[in-house]
């Protein structure tokens, strides 16, 4: 099982990130391959991918929004950082626990109709809602 953390600052400071790293070191009991964060800076995500979780603690900003993820790719190899989550497209980044699609990238690809950077195959969602599919119409 993967680790999926999502974050809304409440109360942000020295608690709010000793929490969060305690939430990311919990969430990888099971394993970790590699870890990722996802939080909003500049009109864009700020995106740290990484194999150790100290990484990704560190760089968490507890003035900001965030979803993590710590233990593996659902596809892809993990050890190509771009297919580990969070996955980003545009102005949403996705984590999330479990399988969309069992093929190869290019079998979801053609599956669902999309063209996908990384061999995750979680992205085939965010791809579809770029397209303009809404999020219950995809599931």
């Amino acid at each position: 099982m993967c680790g999926v953390i999502g974050y809304v600052p409440q109360q942000p400071g020295r608690e709010a990130f000793v929490a969060f790293g305690r939430l990311l070191h919990e969430s990888r009991i099971r394993g970790l391959h590699a870890c990722g964060l996802a939080q909003p800076q500049d009109g864009a995500f700020a995106v740290v991918r990484s194999f150790c979780e100290d990484d990704v603690a560190e760089a968490f900003d507890a003035s900001a929004p965030a979803v993590a993820h710590a233990r593996y790719s659902t596809s892809g190899d993990w050890r190509t950082h771009a297919n580990n989550q969070p996955l980003v497209v545009g102005a949403r980044a996705l984590v999330f626990n479990g399988c969309i699609h069992m093929g190869t990238k290019a079998e979801f690809e053609a599956a669902f109709g999309v063209t996908c950077a990384a061999e995750n195959d979680g992205e085939v969602f965010l791809r579809r809602l770029e397209q303009g599919q809404s999020a219950a119409g995809f599931l």
